[in-house]
């Protein structure tokens, strides 16, 4: 648990990122073909067992997870962004255009 916590510090990252990166590619994917699904089953007048509102409850939270976790993965997978580091040179290096590589 310390290690999910110490990978959003800048200058850190998880083990191995690009495999976090492509499990959150693929998270996103399959949740954009639920969704699809779930629309064009209700376009194509297939009873889904909940009300309109119940589906965009479910869907709300739903997206309020995955943004949560792709906030999480995005900054936690590279090196470049995170949370903490030395603010001054960050200033100092968006003020100046420098790309802080």
């Amino acid at each position: 648990m310390l290690t999910l916590i110490k990978a959003l510090q800048a200058g850190q990252e998880l083990k191995n990122p690009a495999r976090w990166k492509k499990g959150q590619n693929l998270v996103n994917s399959v949740a954009a073909i639920v969704a699809a699904i779930v629309a064009v089953l209700k376009i194509g007048g297939i009873d889904i067992p909940m009300t309109d509102e119940q589906l965009i409850e479910v869907s709300s939270i739903i997206a309020a997870i995955l943004a949560l976790i792709n906030g999480y993965l995005t900054t936690a997978s590279t090196k470049k962004i995170g949370l903490g580091g030395n603010h001054e040179e960050n200033a100092d290096n968006f003020a100046n255009g420098a790309r802080g590589d």
